[in-house]
């Protein structure tokens, strides 16, 4: 009677060993697959810049170039000058050159965290505005001139603006105060996109939790 007492324990004890084990395992799959995507980061050196003509020596316009990554701009052009500041990865950044201010729009899966860095050449201040599909949802201002000497903050080339834990972003507008074209520039754009933990996994947290339970009681 012992001995059969002693095989069923020992099979509650390895099925409850196992189960658990199958258990962890899938937790951890759960949260290896809930992980963010990676980033995609865009800094715009494989642009060429047009030669200039008779007629034009505008620069190069920056629209849909990147539209396979998932993001198209407006009002964007190739900024590429020797030894410039604001350019935080030579040759090349992209300028407001046909606002004045830009846009950015996301076209694919709307990413979570977006950054960049900012810089303007007149050192104005730079006014970012986050939207998600149902509105404003996040804004920013980079250091600089702001109209008077009391709201004005000591300028910085390539100031990295971050947005993040606002929701999914569809657009960000950039526009600087003294509204002069080809004066913002942006460098080195990266986003991303975070992948919610699935709905079921606070049964699986249940269950293991449930499981140790069963473990330490039947001791």
């Amino acid at each position: 009677m012992d001995a059969k007492r002693n095989v069923v324990t020992c099979a509650k004890n390895q099925f409850s060993f196992t189960a658990r084990n199958n258990l962890i395992a899938t937790f951890i799959l759960y949260c290896l697959t809930a992980m963010p995507a990676h980033a995609t980061l865009i800094n715009f050196d494989e642009l060429i810049q047009a030669p200039c003509t008779q007629e034009s020596c505008d620069p190069t316009p920056v629209d849909n170039q990147y539209a396979a990554l998932g993001v198209v701009f407006i009002n964007a052009a190739v900024y590429q000058e020797a030894m410039a500041p604001q350019i935080v990865s030579p040759p090349n950044a992209i300028s407001d050159w046909y606002g004045p201010g830009m846009q950015i729009h996301f076209t694919g899966t709307l990413p979570t965290t977006v950054s960049m860095y900012v810089s303007a050449v007149l050192q104005d201040s730079i006014y970012l505005t986050a939207y998600g599909l149902s509105g404003q949802i996040g804004s920013a201002t980079t250091d600089g001139w702001r109209g008077t000497e009391e709201t004005s903050t000591p300028y910085r080339d390539q100031q990295l603006i971050t947005f993040s834990g606002i929701g999914a972003i569809s657009q960000i507008t950039l526009d600087s105060l003294f509204s002069r074209r080809g004066t913002l520039v942006i460098d080195n754009l990266e986003f991303s996109a975070s992948v919610p933990l699935p709905p079921a996994l606070g049964l699986f947290a249940s269950g293991l939790g449930f499981l140790f339970w069963r473990s330490r009681s039947s001791r």
